[in-house]
């Protein structure tokens, strides 16, 4: 009876050798034992790939541990709320944003990295969906390719909270100067002879 060698074999000792007609990589001392034909010695040992589940593939399995956006957008659990920017967009604003990356030979992680978000937001733009309801990511891709993505560009405009915060401080300080200023011309204007004391 013959036992199979289950010892971790050196790197130098794969081979690859015809089985059944194809063309496969083994260590060689297993070539041997099966009296296969031997083509060539192999210096790089095949990765070790961890075995999926049944019926899944890695990339399935990895996508389904992260718990990511896309795939609860595929099975319909995501977007259950209403996404209102998605309105405010042009009709086909995921093509327009697949053709620019595409035209400027940009990866989807390429752009991503651009933007400062994942690859997986990128992905569902070009799906034709956004990770949130606001225009951060649409902003930020506007600016990258220069484009406009909404439908009244005019009407909605690229303010954060920073900017209301000074031009609300902006718009104090103009009426206090207005108001002051009211007051040193009315005030240069009253001489001591146009002051009347009232006595009771």
């Amino acid at each position: 009876m013959d036992y199979l060698d289950l010892r971790p074999y050196d790197e130098s000792s794969y081979v690859e050798a015809i089985k059944d007609g194809e063309i496969i990589r083994v260590p060689e001392n297993v070539a041997i034992l099966e009296d296969l034909f031997i083509l060539r010695k192999i210096n790089n040992p095949p990765l070790q790939q961890d075995v999926p589940a049944r019926g899944v593939s890695i990339k399935q399995q990895e996508a389904s541990s992260k718990g990511s956006i896309i795939s609860e957008w595929k099975h319909g659990k995501f977007g259950g709320k209403k996404n209102n920017v998605l309105q405010d967009l042009v009709p086909n604003f995921n093509w327009e944003i697949s053709k620019n990356r595409k035209s400027h030979n940009l990866t989807r992680a390429k752009l991503a990295q651009m933007i400062n978000s994942t690859e997986e937001d990128v992905k569902m733009m070009e799906l034709g969906e956004l990770p949130a309801d606001d225009f951060v990511l649409i902003s930020r891709v506007e600016q990258a390719f220069a484009i406009n993505l909404r439908k009244h560009p005019d009407s909605i405009a690229q303010v954060n909270l920073a900017e209301l915060q000074k031009r609300n401080e902006q718009a104090k300080k103009e009426t206090a100067t207005r108001s002051v200023g009211q007051m040193f011309k009315d005030s240069a204007s009253v001489s001591g002879n146009d002051i009347e004391v009232i006595e009771d």
